[in-house]
């Protein structure tokens, strides 16, 4: 899942998928390079809804009518609202091709045109950083862990000295739980860990449940 120096383009016959735990469908990303933005959507508490390659849009451009699937269309909240983004990505060496980017330009006058808003083109510049990527991927799964059968006030009452990763899993170990307690409480963001530091027992942790 961590996107790699060279990008993978798995192609149409390949199967890759992508469970997305937050919108609880599968996507099929066509790369490495969806894959990863992909993982992102999942950890953004801003966003709360996202689909890829979900819906096509038919548009007559010059004449010519021009069917389009964009890679991503996300809703997010910000501070004036909410927004929907339409999401192109592209890696750098396409994108900076000149035909690519006239391409991308009339594709987004239409959006303009049509729906009041623009096709935004992301490349590894705008959202990858590799570190992260490792660390998403890390613990993704643990974004499913279901907290509903413990005492989370409770657990967090002998967690005030936990500094570290490391503190937090010896602490909870003691716990009458799973081994994935601790991971699950990172990834589910009830603790802070800095995602593009290198991941280490030693990895500062902030506690600020409640």
């Amino acid at each position: 899942m961590v996107f790699p120096k060279q990008i993978r383009f798995y192609g149409k016959k390949k199967a890759i998928y992508f469970n997305s735990i937050q919108m609880r469908k599968t996507f099929r990303p066509e790369s490495s390079f969806e894959t990863s933005f992909m993982l992102q959507q999942e950890f953004d508490e801003d966003v709360f809804a996202w689909a890829g390659q979900a819906q096509s849009f038919i548009f007559n451009i010059k004449g010519k009518k021009t069917r389009y699937t964009p890679d991503i269309i996300r809703k997010r909240k910000t501070p004036s609202g909410e927004e929907i983004d339409i999401i192109e990505l592209k890696p750098n060496f396409f994108a900076n091709d000149e035909n690519v980017y006239t391409k991308h330009q009339l594709l987004s006058e239409q959006f303009l045109d049509r729906y009041n808003r623009p096709l935004t083109v992301n490349t590894e510049q705008d959202f990858y950083k590799p570190i992260k990527a490792e660390n998403l991927a890390r613990f993704y799964q643990y974004r499913a862990y279901d907290f509903s059968r413990y005492d989370l006030d409770l657990a967090f009452t002998h967690l005030t000295d936990v500094k570290c990763v490391g503190d937090l899993y010896e602490k909870c170990s003691t716990f009458n739980a799973t081994p994935a307690f601790g991971p699950a409480l990172i990834a589910q963001k009830k603790v802070q860990v800095d995602f593009e530091q290198p991941f280490s027992l030693d990895l500062p942790l902030e506690v600020n449940f409640g």
